[in-house]
Parts: structure tokens; C-alpha cells; sequence
């Protein structure tokens, strides 16, 4: 909406005599004006935004990718672990792998009540 207004008035009096001749229609179409503005703003904030949306899908669609190879690669290294568990050679030593870690444990003790750490 635009509203010309004469020299000699400010525009203060200049909208102020148009809402008085115009009345209830005039002040429609100012607030029509005025939620046109608000629209146009706010869109003008929205498409600036949207480059930034756009990267951020993005690098989200990228890291749900790496997190299925992660997860990918997880499934493969547990299989073999357990692959590793599973094997003769493990078995065979498993008495070995408890009495190390049973050492391990008391040694961490014993630095923790000592005092002393690796």
C-alpha cells in the first residue's frame, strides 16, 4: 500500500485523515498492506535459509552413511572376534587368557594401594 502524502501534513496527519475518510475499509486494507510485509520478510527469511537446510541434508545423508559402514564394519569385527573365540587355539588357551587377567587385576590393585601407576 502506498499513500502519498501532501507537503503540508505529516504523516502522522496524513494517515490519520485517511483512516477517518475511509474508514473501516481503509483501515482493512492497511492491515492487509501490513501482513503483506510481514509475508514477504518473512519468506525472504525462509529463502535464506534454504541453502542452509540444503547443507545440513547433506551432511546428515553423509554421516548416516558413514554410521552404516561403521555399523557395517562392527558386524564384520565381531563375527570375527567371535570367530576367534570360537577357535581351538582360544579354547586350548583359555586358561592362559584367565590367569592374565586375573594377573592384570591383582597388579592394578596393587599400584592402586601402592600408589603407583604404568
Amino acid at each position: 500500500m502506498h499513500i502519498e502524502i501532501p507537503e503540508r501534513l505529516s504523516e502522522q496527519e496524513a494517515v490519520s485523515n485517511l483512516i477517518a475518510e475511509g474508514g473501516a475499509d481503509f483501515v482493512s486494507a492497511l492491515r492487509r498492506s501490513a501482513h503483506n510485509a510481514v509475508d514477504r520478510m518473512a519468506w525472504a527469511g525462509i529463502h535464506e535459509l534454504v541453502p542452509q537446510v540444503a547443507e545440513l541434508n547433506r551432511t546428515v545423508a553423509k554421516l548416516n552413511r558413514k554410521n552404516a559402514a561403521l555399523r557395517g564394519e562392527k558386524a564384520s569385527l565381531s563375527q570375527e572376534l567371535e570367530a576367534v573365540h570360537a577357535s581351538r587355539s582360544w579354547r586350548m588357551t583359555a586358561p592362559l587368557h584367565r590367569i592374565r587377567a586375573m594377573l592384570a587385576g591383582w597388579r592394578e590393585w596393587l599400584e592402586a594401594r601402592l600408589g603407583h601407576s604404568r
